[in-house]
């Protein structure tokens, strides 16, 4: 019963990170071995072979293979017999210490031809070493090449790279150029436009200032025109009154009819005593008459004085209005 069953053995704190060391440096050599071909992917699209431990661009000089053991009636047999137990010696050392988790003891040596046939050519050391030679020359002449190839490519492509760039770099530098002049231009326009308006501001404002004091001179004169007027007119009033009285007491004067010698020869003292007194109401009716002329001389001048100042006044608020709508 005991011999029918199988020993479970429990899993350790030590074989857990074991297990797990073992996994990790699995992981790390698939991630690396995928990093190593997308890399070889890469380069071989741009024309660049990667060394590979199958085909390597500049292979490490390989062992000469083993010499055939060959049984020859000579003393140098048991010599040949020796050199390929070492060489087999050798791979199976190299064998165990790449399966040293597969297998403790090592692999049993491959059996060894102890004939000879006469039709087989043995193998020269001279002549492998010379051809290995020769391919390794042939190889890197190859590889030396390709890699001259790459770098006359790159350095075309770079010098191409570096003209395009001088040239971006010299459209760039003419378009800063442009825009700064450009800039500094619109900012002398500008300088100049705002003191044009600052210039013209300040004249529309001197203008504005004597056209308000003018106006303000020209409204005096025509207040004290009006008042002038004034005056006048009343003083004409007063000397058309005057007239009227002076006219009417002439009159009076005048319509004396006599119808007898009596009446009339009492009336002649009269006129003579009444003589001076028209003459006196004559010179007063003359110089009524001349004081209104003159006064109506004077009211034509005043009202013609009057009408240039609104005609002034009228055009000076016109030009303010002007101003202010500019």
């Amino acid at each position: 019963m005991a011999d029918g069953y199988r020993i479970i053995e429990r899993w350790t704190l030590r074989s857990l990170v074991g297990a797990f060391l073992d996994l990790a440096i699995a992981y790390i050599f698939l991630c690396a071995a995928a990093a190593a071909f997308a890399a070889a992917k890469f380069f071989s699209f741009f024309g660049v072979q990667l060394s590979c431990l199958h085909s390597p661009p500049f292979p490490l000089r390989p062992s000469p293979p083993p010499p055939h053991p060959v049984l020859l009636p000579s003393p140098h047999t048991p010599l040949l017999i020796l050199h390929n137990n070492n060489y087999t010696n050798n791979n199976n050392t190299v064998s165990e210490s790449e399966s040293e988790s597969e297998s403790e003891s090592p692999a049993p040596p491959p059996p060894l031809r102890l004939g000879w046939r006469r039709d087989e050519p043995i193998p020269s050391p001279f002549i492998c070493r010379t051809r290995l030679v020769s391919d390794e020359q042939e190889i890197g002449d190859l590889a030396i090449g390709e890699l001259k190839q790459a770098i006359e490519e790159e350095r075309a492509a770079r010098a191409a790279l570096s003209r395009e760039l001088e040239k971006e770099r010299s459209a760039a530098a003419s378009a800063a150029d442009e825009a700064m002049a450009m800039m500094l231009r619109l900012q002398e326009e500008k300088a100049a436009a705002e003191i044009e308006a600052r210039q013209y501001r300040r004249v529309v404002e001197e203008k504005s200032a004597y056209d308000a004091e003018e106006m303000q001179t020209l409204k005096e004169i025509i207040v004290r025109r009006e008042r002038e007027k004034l005056v006048l007119e009343t003083q004409l009033e007063d000397y058309k009154e005057e007239k009227e009285v002076a006219a009417i007491d002439g009159r009076i004067y005048d319509v004396h009819v006599v119808d007898d010698d009596q009446n009339a020869e009492h009336l002649k003292p009269c006129r003579t005593g009444s003589g001076p007194s028209e003459a006196a109401t004559a010179e007063q009716s003359y110089d009524i008459s001349s004081s209104v002329s003159v006064g109506d001389a004077e009211r034509l001048v005043l009202e013609r004085e009057v009408a240039q100042l609104r005609r002034r006044l009228e055009a000076i608020q016109q030009g303010r209005e002007r101003l202010r709508f500019r």
